[in-house]
């Protein structure tokens, strides 16, 4: 079995990362109008690229999944300075366990 890398998500990853994140969610039995809904909203943009820690990850060269590491300083996050997503696609959930 070939390893997972990771790199640094780049600005031209977007649609990439965006049709990862609704697979992900659609994967986990979100109502389809949810989906739907979500899927309007820009999800992941160049700016928070710039912003947080984004990597994408791959395996044999093929997108799989991401991370997002994003650091919040607003007054509301003080106590919970990070917020942390992971995305992959169905077929490797089965693999890395639900």
């Amino acid at each position: 079995m070939q390893p997972i890398e990771l790199r640094l998500a780049q600005p031209g990853d977007t649609p990439l990362l965006r049709q990862i994140a609704i697979a992900a969610k659609s994967y986990w039995g979100y109502p389809a109008s949810l989906i739907v809904q979500w899927a309007t909203t820009p999800i992941i943009t160049p700016e928070a690229l710039e912003r947080d820690r984004v990597c994408l990850a791959a395996r044999a060269g093929t997108p799989i999944g991401w991370y997002r590491l994003a650091l919040d300083r607003s007054p509301a996050w003080l106590h919970e300075a990070q917020r942390e997503i992971f995305l992959v696609y169905a077929p490797v959930v089965r693999f890395l366990g639900r």
